[in-house]
């Protein structure tokens, strides 16, 4: 583990260094137009333009700093977000130098026009003075500051880069040459400070922050008068660095000063999305590489750069400096000047501010208002007149969903026009709009608009760019308004000031209470893949007269395989704040390079009171090999374990009925006997116990061992209410199941699959008069067996034989308990009683299956008739039908529901009984339906409202008199389908009458024929007087016949009604009956006499033979239920009739001609070519792609829309990639692309089509399609506002539309072509003889000299090898060299890219090699040029850096390799005794052949120097000698009657801690003495020496306020040590603590902790002053509220070292604490004392952080450990453990048994209990429980051992 997390932090550290996206530099510097200037009302002087604000502030007479902030914001002033000028002053003697600091003073500050850089330029001038730290150089120079913008060349260049450039004038020295002897130079540059917030200044604080940047420029050497290839990378800085050039020359290239080289040309922030800080470094900007545009400034800039990054923002800095010149003489800028650059990227121009204001109102438009409410199945809106109007609609409406507000006219009531450019939509939404612009709310809730913003109290969320005034949707709902926006359109800036964010706002809805919730993406990405924040809504809303933040729901997601490319953890999250949302959840998986493997799973909700709470929790671990069990002979084995609960939440908040479902969840996997492995888990609660086995197999074989799938039973006990015949009943069910699947011969190869169950479920309940019980119970059986092709081979599942039996028996009733008696009660009951048994048996094969069924009592009833009791099925090379027993009659009572995990578990149902007879004999009526010719005979059967539709179906027979056979019921189902043969089809329904005013529920049953029938209603009462037979006329009915020679239609309408309006509608359609293209209408057509021309040309529908089918259609108004469950009529046309009346031939007259000659050819690399001819009057093609299945083929799904110039298409089929599914309404989501598949038969079709513009109207009232184009041959496609789908009268209005159709010519197919797989070529590389490896991305990397030399490549079965350079366009394949070694590598500079492709048939094989040219030789450095070799031994170490990985060659044949730090040591020793001193060369040789120059290593005897110790009474004191350098430990050791005082010596000995009795020193050159000195125990001071010595009085106040203090000893010598004890009164903390010695000297005092201080006497009395002051409460930790509970025992344990807290400046008081925390904390309480115990614990390890503390607890009897050799060191520490170890610790007892319900007396925590009561550690967690399994938290910890420790 150790090794994996110094993997993990490597890798960490190294992304820093990894380059990043490329950025170009910020782009040539130019002059800025017109800026103003201000000077502030401090005195301050400003520059300042529509981007930039540029302030030289001046502080206190002398100190200056500049500020550069955003014209946007210009508060962002801050002095934390400064930039201060530095200069440092260097002088060198005989080539050493000393640099010192220079006092920079502000003497004046000016307004000027014109710079050494050009005039007509408002700057500002300041003149500074200097003097040096130390040596008091005195000078002067002048700073020029002005505005100015950078842009790159292009016409895609942006604007919005601008800053300051500071031009520093060479500095003029005061005094004359003549002081100076040595020589000096002068730096001077800026300090950026809180660099990476600047802009930003809310950001300061913020923990982390964004990244700073370095951009590098490479710009290589090219022959003169070519233009060089300039590249531009940059690189995340996560660690210091200091003082780096900004311009390097690589070896090789020309001398400093020409244009080739590596620039760092920016330090940057890229992290927000707008204002992103950067400074300009590196003389890049002063030379002209590429053409400008216009006449940039060339100026040199900043030649070293230092970056801090910091822990947040405030804590960042960027400094960059330059070599300035100096003279003695008046100074020369335009000659002589240096520079600086710093400013911002991406700012926004001072138009509106950021974000957007809100547009201002006048409130006086407010005068009207209207009001929406909720209405059917959308919403009305409603005038107001005043608040009487207002009240009285709520009463008709309700509540209104939004309340409008603004001027408004209106005509008709109907439309109400808003005037005045403004309307209050809801108390957080304003309209605006300008000239042109309107806004128009209709009463039906639909709204136009046009130029409409939007803005919040403080914001504008919207507002529309130029020609996108229509673009913003607007709609009223149910719940108020909806707003749709079109990010690309919406001009107002949504502004997020946080690092990596980006906004996109494309959703709000606005309600009456002015809640603002806005949808869309906020998403927030780390510079690492693998890690993002992504906020789905976003809600504000009204508190008083505040507008803030109300919700919040956000997901977030880390992944180390994406960011790392590890795959170690996944993390995901959801964070949900709206109101009755709350839930804050995540899930982890991780696992550690197979060492181990978590899961884990925490859900938090939000409880009644408002706290959090979690509602489910889950935590698995498994880790190889495990934990032995019984040891010595191990017999099992654990692997893993978890633990967790689950409906916490629901049981604390009572959302239950009866039962708590809180569960607790267990698991535990491993091995026994080495034979069998597997897992198990458990759940256990108030509701529910189950236990299941999972993954059991064989130890060793992993999946493919594993041959139970699952075992397990599991029970359940719940409260239920359900309702059984029309009567609610409320009680209690339990269920209970049992189930096994088994595979073999495993899980991975399942040939054969075994599945059983057993399932049993029992209900009782009482109804809610409490005058009746119900009682059911029921089982169910299954056994399943197959034989199947196992996972992983073709055609995997397929059965090639099954067995299924099914048992099912139940039984239900009825017993009434009040008011009769008991045998009566259960005579009721045995008369209610409905039992069922049933059994189904099948097997089933490829060819054929067969089931047989029987159910009782049905098959008795139905007096054993086939089909109806009882039945045989079979089919024949088809599958069985899915066996379902309602089927049959029948509701099994048992059925399934899924519990814990996906797990089926039966449950009872209250299930009406089977068919049985009817009690009692049964209700029988005989009822007569005459019925003429043409009428339809029915049956109209009416019962009370309370029988159930089903109780209808179950009961109801009907028989024809005098026959006995029933005649079967034909339902009509849901989608109104009937069974035009059956002999009855009926329906069900609830209906009031209309004279009584009751409702029945009634079944109309439509005869076959009429005549007299019985019908028996079984137990059911008919109500006799609404029950009758009824004839009814036909319904109308068309006559029609085509006439094939004129294409006429003529006819009538049969039985149509009088006053009756009829719709006539003729289509086209491909299949009978269809209605595929509208060809005609006629509205309010004779039903007499019809007639429709049916054309044979057109636009209607492609060319072809259609079928001829009319629809006879009338309007029909129906009740229909709107989403809120209401009832509304609607009236729609409705079809009535239709008929089908032949076929005719029909030519589309813009139809195009089908291409020829398509073909289809295979290229290679699984790629199809698909070719045609062109069609000259096509505006496209459309290719669709078949593939051959069977002897079929079918469409793929696959396709191409193609434009009129494209005749042939490459296709990837089997490339992988994403495609779009629907995954809900309006909403879709990407998934894998279902690619094709290769070594399959393919063929394309080929059609091309024309685009044809036409005209249609937005539907509405009475509108009808265009003839020709209403429905056309093809797709419609918008060429204006979008596609309109128009549909005959539909209501509304509109304005015309214009579209398009698409007419296709008839398809062309190729031949079909075999599509082989691509076969890959395994290729191997060598360079120059080494071979060469490929990355992760698959690219191969050699590195070459000045030679590149020869690349040879193998790949069996090629058939060809071409190898070709990528960096030119065309000619860049090269030849094979004549002999066959290989291919000559071409002379190249800096890098080149080969390609290498092998062909073996049709398919390619490529991969690339990138070749790097090193012809610099490799730096060698030594660590020192002298190295010191043992004075006894010789041996010595030399060390030094080098190029990573290259070879260090030494002496005559000495090799060793550079670390990958580039790091070395060469371990060798001098050869002779006698020999004192040596040399030893030294040159390292890099992988391309370079050499460094030679390095020479010195190498010399060590001499010893002799250590004297006096005073020690240590028996080793450390005393002897040791060479120079070495590290020597002396010893004090102890003495009785003395206390240790201390260690002296001369002033060369520093010791690392002289106060410590055993401490440790560097070895100076020379030999040294040190002394330890002793205090005698109230007494003296000494040095080994036994002296008396007076004594002196230690004074203290004779009374001290808010406070005590006391001294011991009170009497001392002079050298004693003295202890001041102080202790303030409650609420109060030492402000002050002096001694006084008696000529008024304030002695020194050390602080020993908890209120001690202590001094060292002098030679006289002393006095001890000390103050107190009221305690101000400063919380250690962010989330620590000073006035909690915890408070004072957190602050205690953090000031004594106990803790640190958990990071980021958090405690976390409410996570739990674990077992190790608690001994931890415990041991720090303890002093953290070292012990030397022997301890063998499994679980920790010796470096863990707690390892110390757990061997003192072990040593000290506080704990033995858990179990089997374990600690359990992150095992949740319970309050029983708790008290125990500090019961344990305190070493004290306690009598007598404590008073809690929950501790026995015999429990091993119960004395540790009672001790803790008796001392106030804790007083339990009621007055009679004290809840010993509960958890512990942090905060709770801390506070015991407050209680123990600190208030003693």
């Amino acid at each position: 583990m150790k090794k994996t997390i110094t993997l993990l932090l490597t890798l960490c550290l190294l992304l820093g260094l990894l380059p990043m996206e490329a950025v170009a530099f910020a782009g040539d510097i130019y002059r800025a137009g017109e800026v103003k200037t201000v000077k502030m009302a401090d005195g301050s002087l400003s520059l300042q333009n529509g981007y930039v604000h540029v302030t030289l502030h001046k502080l206190l007479e002398t100190y200056s700093y500049l500020t550069v902030v955003p014209a946007a914001k210009p508060d962002e002033d801050s002095m934390w977000n400064s930039q201060t000028p530095y200069c440092n002053y260097t002088t060198y003697k005989q080539g050493v130098p000393t640099t010192e600091g220079v006092v920079i003073s502000l003497k004046k500050m000016e307004f000027v026009t014109g710079t050494p850089n050009g005039g007509g330029t408002k700057a500002i001038k300041a003149e500074y003075d200097l003097l040096s730290s130390h040596s008091h150089v005195a000078a002067q120079v002048t700073v020029y500051y002005e505005i100015v913008q950078l842009k790159e060349s292009g016409p895609t260049a942006k604007e919005d880069t601008w800053g300051v450039l500071a031009t520093v004038g060479s500095i003029e020295i005061k005094g004359g040459r003549e002081q100076f002897t040595t020589d000096f130079d002068f730096r001077w540059g800026y300090y950026l400070n809180g660099f990476t917030s600047m802009g930003h200044s809310a950001m300061l604080e913020e923990t982390g922050g964004p990244a700073i940047k370095l951009s590098r420029t490479t710009v290589p050497e090219v022959p003169k008068g070519e233009t060089p290839k300039i590249t531009t990378e940059s690189s995340t800085i996560t660690l210091p660095v200091e003082n780096l050039d900004t311009k390097t020359v690589p070896k090789g290239y020309s001398s400093w000063g020409d244009v080739d080289g590596v620039y760092i040309t920016e330090a940057y922030v890229d992290s927000y999305p707008w204002a992103n800080p950067f400074v300009g470094l590196s003389d890049y900007y002063g030379k002209t590489i590429t053409a400008p545009s216009g006449e940039p400034l060339r100026v040199d800039l900043a030649q070293l750069v230092s970056v801090q990054p910091g822990d947040k923002p405030l804590n960042s800095l960027v400094s960059c400096e330059s070599y300035v010149s100096f003279d003695f003489e008046p100074e020369n800028y335009a000659a002589d000047s240096t520079h600086f650059l710093w400013g911002f990227r991406d700012l926004k121009i001072l138009k509106q501010d950021i974000p957007s204001e809100p547009d201002k109102v006048d409130p006086a438009i407010y005068a009207k208002r209207l009001a929406v409410f909720s209405s059917g199945s959308g919403v009305t809106v409603e005038h107001v007149a005043d608040d009487a109007a207002l009240s009285a609609l709520k009463k008709r409406y309700g509540d209104p969903v939004a309340l409008i507000n603004g001027d408004y006219e209106s005509k008709n009531g109907e439309a109400f026009t808003f005037t005045g450019g403004a309307a209050l939509l809801s108390p957080s939404v304003t309209a605006t709009w300008g000239s042109g612009g309107k806004l128009i709310i209709h009463k039906n809730g639909t709204v136009e608009q046009s130029g409409v913003s939007l803005s919040a109290p403080t914001f504008k969320f919207y507002q529309p760019t130029n020609g996108a005034d229509g673009a913003l949707g607007i709609s009223l709902t149910k719940k108020g308004f909806a707003f749709d926006i079109d990010p690309a359109n919406n001009a107002a800036i949504v502004y997020v000031d946080i690092p990596y964010a980006t906004v996109k706002l494309e959703e709000a809805t606005a309600d009456a209470a002015g809640n603002l919730v806005f949808s869309g993406n906020i998403g927030f990405q780390t510079i690492f893949d693998g890690a993002k924040f992504t906020m789905e809504k976003l809600g504000y809303g009204l508190k008083g007269n505040e507008f803030k933040v109300n919700g919040v729901k956000a997901t977030g997601e880390f992944s180390t395989e994406k960011m790392l490319s590890l795959e170690l953890a996944n993390v995901e999250g959801e964070v949900n704040t709206f109101k009755g949302e709350e839930r804050y959840a995540f899930e982890l998986e991780l696992n550690v390079f197979d060492l181990f493997e978590t899961e884990a799973k925490l859900a938090l909700e939000r409880a009644n009171d408002g706290s959090l709470i979690p509602d489910e929790l889950w935590f698995f671990v498994k880790a190889e090999p495990g934990i032995l069990l019984i040891p010595p002979v191990p017999v099992g084995r654990l692997t893993g374990g978890g633990a967790g609960f689950k409906d916490l939440a629901a049981t604390v908040k009572g959302n239950y009925f009866a039962i708590p479902p809180i569960k607790l969840r267990g698991a535990v996997s491993g091995a026994y006997l080495q034979l069998v492995e597997g897992r198990a888990d458990v759940v256990l609660g108030p509701s529910e116990i189950s236990l299941k086995a999972s993954d059991v197999g064989i130890v060793g074989f992993g999946k493919y061992g594993q041959f139970v799938d699952s075992f397990g039973y599991a029970l359940k006990l719940t409260g239920q209410e359900r309702n059984y015949k029309g009567t609610t009943y409320q009680g209690v069910y339990l269920v209970g199941s049992e189930e096994l699947t088994i595979n073999l011969p495993s899980k991975k190869l399942d040939v054969f699959a075994l599945d059983s169950s057993l399932k049993l479920g029992a209900f009782g309940g009482v109804n809610n008069a409490g005058n009746q019980v119900y009682l059911g119970i029921g089982a169910n059986g299954t056994v399943n067996g197959r034989v199947q092709i196992p996972k992983g081979f073709p055609f995997a599942g397929t059965k090639f034989g099954s067995a299924d039996i099914q048992l099912i028996v139940g039984g239900q009733t009825e017993i009434p308990i009040r008011n009769v008696s008991v045998s009566e009660g259960m005579k009721q009951a045995l008369n209610n009683i409905d039992a069922y048994l049933g059994a189904m048996a099948q097997t089933e094969n490829p060819l054929f299956g067969v089931r047989v069924w029987v159910l009782v009592p049905k098959v008795l009833q139905t007096n054993f008739r086939y089909k109806e009791g009882w039945g045989i099925e079979g089919t024949f090379i088809k599958k069985l039908s899915e066996w379902d027993w309602s089927s049959k009659g029948v509701e099994p009572v048992v059925q399934a529901v899924s519990l814990e995990d996906g797990e089926e578990f039966a449950v009872m149902l209250a299930a009406d009984p089977p068919d049985a007879e009817p009690r009692g004999g049964g209700n029988v009526q005989t009822i007569t339906v005459d019925a003429g010719a043409d009428e339809t005979p029915y049956i109209l059967l009416a019962f009370d409202e309370s029988v159930s539709e089903e109780d209808i179906k179950q009961a109801l027979i009907v028989t024809k008199k005098d026959e006995t056979d029933h005649i079967d019921i034909n339902w009509v189902g849901e989608d109104g389908q009937t069974d035009p043969t059956a002999e009855i089809y009926a329906g069900i329904d609830l209906i009031k009458n209309n004279k009584d005013g009751e409702e029945y529920r009634v079944a109309l049953l439509r005869l076959k024929d009429g005549g007299t029938y019985e019908v028996n209603t079984g137990g059911l009462t008919l109500v006799t007087d609404k029950s009758k037979g009824v004839a009814v006329a036909p319904f109308e009915k068309l006559a029609l016949t085509l006439d094939d020679s004129s294409y006429r239609v003529s006819g009538e309408v049969k039985y149509a009604e009088e006053d009756t309006k009829y719709v006539l509608r003729t289509y086209f359609a491909e299949k009978e009956g269809g209605a595929d293209y509208l060809i005609d209408e006629q509205i309010d057509v004779n039903p007499d006499k019809i007639s429709v021309d049916i054309p044979d040309r057109g636009t209607h529908a492609p060319s072809g033979e259609y079928y001829v089918t009319s629809f006879l259609m009338t309007e029909k108004t129906t009740t229909v239920a709107d989403e809120n469950g209401e009832s509304e009529n609607v009236t729609a046309l409705m079809a009535i009739d239709s008929q089908t009346l032949g076929t005719v031939l029909y030519t589309n007259t813009q139809q195009p001609n089908a291409p020829t000659d398509v073909t289809l050819t295979f290229v290679g690399n699984e790629v199809m070519k698909a070719a045609w001819n062109k069609v000259d009057d096509a505006d496209g093609y459309r290719v669709t792609v078949y593939q051959k299945d069977g002897n079929e083929w079918k469409d793929t799904g696959f396709g191409y829309d193609l434009d009129e110039n494209t005749t042939s298409i490459n296709m990837a089929l089997t490339v992988g990639g994403n495609a779009v599914k629907a995954s809900g309404e309006n909403s879709a989501v990407s998934v894998p692309a279902e690619n094709l598949e290769a070594d399959k038969d393919y063929k394309i079709g080929v059609s091309a089509y024309k685009e044809e513009p036409y005209f249609t109207e937005n539907p509405g009232a009475g509108s009808t399609e265009n003839p020709e184009t209403g429905t056309s041959a093809g797709e419609e496609t918008s060429v204006a506002e979008g596609t309109e789908d128009s549909t005959a009268g539909s209501g509304g209005t509109g304005t015309q539309k214009a579209l398009t159709a698409k007419y296709y010519s008839t398809e062309k197919l190729s031949s079909d072509v075999f599509l082989p797989k691509y076969q890959e070529l395994t290729m191997t590389l060598n360079v120059n003889g080494t071979p060469v490896s490929a990355d992760e991305n698959g690219v191969y990397h050699a590195y070459v000299g000045k030679n590149p030399g020869t690349l040879t490549v193998t790949a069996d079965g090629a058939n060809s090898i071409t190898v070709t350079r990528m960096d030119m366009t065309t000619g860049g394949e090269i030849a094979a060299n004549a002999d066959g070694t290989g291919y000559q590598i071409p002379d190249f500079t800096g890098s080149l890219m080969l390609k290498i492709d092998g062909t073996k048939g049709q398919d390619v094989t490529s991969v690339f090699l990138l070749v790097s040219r090193d012809e610099t030789p490799p730096v060698l450095t030594l660590s020192d040029p002298v190295f010191f070799a043992d004075q006894d031994t010789g041996a010595y170490t030399v060390t030094g850096t080098a190029d990573a990985g290259s070879e260090i060659l030494y002496g005559e044949n000495g090799r060793t390799q550079a670390a990958g730090d580039g790091s070395f040591a060469i371990h060798d020793k001098l050869e002779d005794e006698r020999e004192t001193n040596a040399s030893l060369y030294l040159r390292a040789k890099d992988s391309a052949g370079n050499e460094s120059a030679q390095q020479l290593a010195l190498i010399t005897r060590q001499t010893r120097y002799a250590v004297t110790v006096n005073g020690s009474y240590a028996q080793n004191s450390g005393a002897g000698s040791y060479a120079a350098g070495s590290v020597v430990t002396v010893r004090a050791g102890s003495r009785s009657g003395y206390t240790f005082d201390g260690w002296t010596s001369g002033s060369n000995v520093v010791f690392d801690d002289p106060n410590a009795a055993e401490t440790t020193f560097t070895m100076p050159d020379g030999s040294v003495t040190v002394t330890a000195n002793w205090s005698r125990d109230g007494g003296s001071s000494s040095s080994g020496r036994d002296d008396s010595d007076p004594r002196y009085a230690v004074g203290i106040p004779d009374k001290t306020e808010n406070g005590s203090v006391s001294v011991s000893p009170k009497n001392a010598s002079q050298g004693d040590r003295v202890t001041v004890t102080v202790k303030p009164d409650a609420g109060y903390e030492l402000d002050s603590l002096k001694v006084f010695d008696k000529n008024g000297k304030e002695l020194e005092l050390t602080d020993k902790g908890d209120g001690r201080f202590t001094f060292i006497m002098p030679a006289g009395k002393v006095e001890v002053k000390a103050a107190f002051t009221e305690e101000v409460k400063i919380s250690p930790f962010r989330d620590v509220s000073t006035d909690a509970y915890y408070y004072e025992a957190v602050k205690w344990a953090q000031k004594k070292g106990i803790t640190g807290g958990i990071g980021d400046g958090l405690f976390g008081p409410n996570q739990p604490c674990t077992r190790a925390q608690i001994v931890t904390f415990l041991w720090r309480a303890a002093g953290s004392p070292v012990v030397n115990y022997a301890m063998d614990l499994a679980d920790v390890s010796g470096d863990a952080y707690y390892a110390e503390a757990v061997r003192w607890a072990l040593s000290q009897g506080i704990t033995t450990g858990t179990a089997d050799g374990r600690f359990s060191p992150n095992a949740p520490c319970t309050r029983a453990q708790a008290v125990t170890f500090l019961f344990r610790a305190s070493k004290a007892s306690a009598d007598g048994a404590p008073a809690f319900s929950d501790v026995a007396a015999d429990a091993y925590y119960a004395e540790a209990v009672k001790w803790a009561t008796d001392n106030g550690i804790t007083n339990g967690t009621t007055s009679s429980t004290f809840s010993p399994g509960s958890g512990c938290t942090r905060a709770q910890i801390v506070t015991f051992l407050w209680r123990l420790y600190a208030e003693k």
